[in-house]
């Protein structure tokens, strides 16, 4: 009687990672279009404007703002000290 042990891996790409992937590829223009259509088929999906005076026109938060920045890591606020020195 010989046992045997095998370990298998497997993976599998569900329509969720698809989507993930195909939103991820997509420009500022589409990806704003994409969120736009989603908003007006679906009632539960809310598009908040975020914007401040300091912030860019898109109305999506940039995340190289300072308040954004000083929320993250250390590593995050030294790279934004270096970009702020080369300015």
């Amino acid at each position: 009687m010989d046992q045997e042990l095998e370990l298998k891996q497997k993976q599998t790409i569900t329509s969720a990672i698809i989507q993930s992937m195909e939103i991820l590829q997509m420009g500022s223009a589409e990806l704003e279009s994409y969120i736009d259509n989603l908003a007006y088929e679906n009632p539960f999906v809310e598009i908040s404007d975020c914007r401040s005076s300091d912030e860019p026109v898109n109305g999506l938060v940039s995340m190289r703002s300072p308040d954004f920045i000083a929320s993250t890591d250390f590593q995050n606020r030294e790279y934004y000290k270096q970009d702020r020195a080369e300015d």
